[in-house]
């Protein structure tokens, strides 16, 4: 045998060692969502999505009989929750099928969808199916801005019908949107339509990149200071304060994320898995760390040197975050950090447009709360003892 194909031999067995110490390492690590991409078209032509022809091809997509090895694979892996999601996840012919072989393996089943292709008949499957909730995205009570960003005439009430035909059926619902610099005045209109329809809701104050790095989208973006004015100041939508006390944000003695602390669920407690059969520590990440059509599932979670490093950052490892004046109020995000930086331990910029806005918003409570103290009577600025309802909607800056 020559030295090289030696060499090589050692090389391979080398990869199998390192690659066996980090499933024996990772080995009680099981997830217990998936969110599984099944279509990567989609007939709106929403200017601020992050998925585009480089990221998302809109001919990759696995069959039928893909996704049943698939399913089997997640059971066996412990998944008892999938997301499906797109694209538009009804522009697969097959996608009632593909929900009714996840029921008959007893997964909790969500969906994501635009909901304008959901008539009656589909509304009446997915009853009976019994899916667990179907979340729909509509970016304004009003039909003129929600169909001008959407590019596509009538996409409003399609989807509001959505709404209500799977209400109607006992579904349960939820309207969610981005905020952006367009309709981040149309919360209250939208928690109306929401309440109306008897839907959920959830918002998320931020925008992204699009995940072959094009920062286009973020033309959309709230600033800072809207963030703070018009979202967070908000005590119906933002409840994080209530487990700190302002100052101890402003002085670093608390933190959102512990500096030794797990990240997120990314590769631990979720997973998601492309059109195209790659696997992925989360829905937000643009780096596989495998394929299905390659390799069992089981291999790629316990074994992948991609996820390995996911699963060991801590935030006191995040390269720029120990140097940063609003690191308190900031909960990074590992995927887009690897999407702007090149490497997960980097800055993302909603994680800091958010970080910044969190800050400014604890700053402004220390200062009233002081003045107050003084016995000068002021508004709060939702003051940390302020209970209000709670609400059927949330923040929410995940996939």
């Amino acid at each position: 045998m020559s030295s090289a194909l030696i060499g090589f031999d050692q090389l391979a067995g080398t990869a199998k060692k390192k690659q066996a110490a980090r499933a024996q390492k990772w080995a009680q690590v099981r997830p217990h969502a998936a969110l599984l991409y099944v279509e990567n078209r989609c007939h709106l032509k929403c200017d601020h999505c992050y998925e585009s022809e480089q990221s998302h091809p809109k001919e990759h997509s696995l069959s039928l009989d893909d996704y049943r090895r698939i399913l089997d694979e997640l059971a066996a892996l412990g998944v008892i929750q999938l997301t499906f999601s797109g694209g538009e996840i009804f522009l697969r012919r097959d996608m009632l099928e593909l929900i009714a072989e996840a029921r008959q393996r007893r997964f909790s089943v969500e969906l994501f969808t635009t909901g304008t292709h959901i008539d009656e008949k589909k509304a009446d499957r997915l009853a009976a199916l019994q899916v667990s909730k179907v979340e729909v995205t509509l970016y304004s009570h009003l039909a003129e801005t929600h169909d001008g960003f959407t590019r596509i005439p009538g996409s409003h009430a399609r989807t509001v019908r959505a709404l209500r035909l799977l209400r109607e059926r006992g579904v349960r619902t939820a309207l969610k949107a981005n905020l952006m610099t367009f309709n981040v005045d149309h919360i209250d209109g939208l928690i109306t339509l929401a309440e109306e329809v008897g839907a959920d809701w959830s918002f998320d104050p931020t925008v992204k990149p699009k995940m072959d790095g094009n920062r286009d989208p973020l033309k959309y973006a709230l600033s800072p200071r809207e963030i703070r004015q018009k979202v967070l100041s908000r005590p119906d939508l933002y409840s994080a304060f209530r487990r700190f006390q302002p100052g101890e944000l402003c002085d670093g003695t608390a933190s959102i994320v512990q500096k030794e602390g797990v990240m997120c669920g990314a590769a631990r407690s979720h997973l998601a898995i492309a059109a195209d059969g790659s696997v992925l520590g989360c829905g937000f990440f643009a780096t596989a760390a495998g394929n299905v059509k390659d390799a069992p599932l089981a291999d790629i979670w316990f074994g992948s040197a991609q996820l390995d490093a996911v699963r060991d950052m801590t935030f006191d490892k995040m390269s720029t975050c120990s140097s940063c004046e609003v690191k308190s109020s900031c909960g990074p995000c590992m995927a887009y950090s690897d999407i702007e930086d090149g490497d997960i331990d980097g800055c993302s910029s909603s994680s800091r447009q958010l970080a910044e806005a969190a800050h400014e918003l604890a700053a402004l409570k220390v200062k009233k709360n002081a003045a107050m103290d003084r016995g000068k009577a002021l508004t709060l600025v939702g003051d940390t003892t302020f209970e209000p309802p709670a609400p059927k909607g949330r923040l929410d800056t995940e996939p």
